[in-house]
């Protein structure tokens, strides 16, 4: 069956495509054709996963999307699965008004125009990547998400090709650190994941979608091995705040007219500036086009200096990336880690420069987040220094 999508517009489902290419942590795990994008869900029969396959294509008002080996009462949760993934219910109105403003913009809007966020397809798989990063790079945190994929996922074979979807929490909960220890970095982390998806599965999907913003946070944060990084991943790439409310960009319908600025440490929606911390210091909010954002404090600068610092040290405020984003730009990951950990006591840490996404000072607090996707490099690996144990 065949149904077609609406998405807030502007939306090109192109400019998702090509976001999905570059998306290191999900990279390869969807088949991608011209304008068309074939991927595997899994859905919860009985006690067991099945998987199903959609296959998205470009429509006049979104997506036209064609759904295989789904039964016909799990269509519905499928659509809204697909709107999730692909954050069609997002609109980006409020931040293009204000960058629009912004001249420099320009050019970087015509590129970008159409572009969504394009999230991890299910809350099982979000919360096991944003586990398994824990002081670990992108590039191998991906490497063994996919492998729980292999071993405990479902599969369905579509025209020759086996697509495997990443397995439900209900498979992985109550699964022994033990026997995952096989995909974590060391027993600590197997059974920091194994508390994770037990403590997620206990909250239930359900609640997570209707309960207020602040109690979903403070829920997460209550269970073992999810800090204060890893409940703002799960919200930014997994969850989408809406009208005062946590809910999957699908379920809209649940929308209430609650929408205020929150301060301090909680997650608010939609494009501005960040209210005052519990510091007195504010930072820009770290995303648009409504997608869902915690303010943090600014980073201050050490009065320790660095060992390898050639000459007097000069503290300054963090920089801007350039306009072209490069690899080279001096606002990069190397000025701009947010670790509250102190410096080695010898040496000199090394962390693997690339285009900052975000920035925390200058007259566009977006344009390096814009600025990356227009060109969209491969950034690889690197060690997350912010992650909480």
């Amino acid at each position: 069956m065949t149904v077609d999508l609406s998405a807030k517009q502007p939306f090109d489902l192109r400019k998702s495509l090509r976001a999905m290419a570059y998306f290191r942590p999900a990279a390869g795990e969807q088949l991608v054709v011209d304008d068309t994008v074939r991927k595997a869900f899994a859905v919860r029969r009985g006690a067991a996963d099945h998987a199903v396959v959609v296959e998205v294509a470009p429509s006049r008002t979104g997506v036209r999307v064609a759904v295989h080996g789904a039964q016909e009462s799990e269509l519905d949760g499928v659509h809204r699965t697909v709107a999730d993934w692909l954050s069609l219910d997002d609109d980006p109105t409020p931040f293009l008004a204000i960058a629009e403003k912004d001249p420099p913009m320009a050019d970087i809007l015509r590129v970008t125009r159409g572009l969504h966020q394009v999230r991890f397809a299910s809350l099982a798989e979000g919360v096991c990547y944003f586990l398994l990063t824990h002081r670990t790079s992108q590039a191998v945190a991906a490497g063994r998400k996919r492998r729980l994929a292999v071993a405990y996922g479902p599969r369905l074979a579509l025209d020759g090709v086996e697509h495997v979807a990443f397995p439900t929490l209900e498979n992985l909960a109550g699964r022994p650190a033990s026997e995952l220890r096989a995909y974590a970095a060391n027993d600590q982390q197997a059974e920091r994941l194994t508390a994770a998806i037990a403590g997620v599965t206990d909250l239930g999907e359900a609640w997570l979608r209707e309960a207020p913003t602040d109690e979903v946070h403070a829920a997460l944060l209550r269970i073992h091995g999810i800090g204060e990084f890893t409940a703002s991943a799960i919200g930014l790439r997994v969850w989408v705040v809406r009208s005062g409310r946590r809910s999957r960009c699908g379920s809209s319908r649940t929308r209430s007219p609650r929408c205020t600025a929150t301060s301090g440490p909680r997650m608010t929606c939609g494009a501005g500036t960040a209210n005052s911390s519990a510091s007195g210091v504010t930072s820009p909010v770290r995303a648009s086009a409504g997608w869902m954002t915690r303010p943090e404090p600014v980073p201050q600068a050490r009065n320790r200096p660095r060992r390898a610092s050639p000459g007097p040290i000069q503290h300054r405020s963090q920089p801007v990336t350039f306009f072209s984003a490069s690899p080279r730009s001096v606002a990069s990951s190397a000025d701009i880690s947010t670790t509250s950990r102190p410096p080695p006591s010898s040496g000199t840490r090394i962390t693997m420069p690339r285009p900052s996404l975000v920035t925390s000072s200058g007259p566009s607090p977006v344009r390096g987040f814009m600025a990356a996707m227009s060109k969209l490099p491969s950034t690889g690996g690197r060690r997350d220094t912010t992650a909480t144990p």
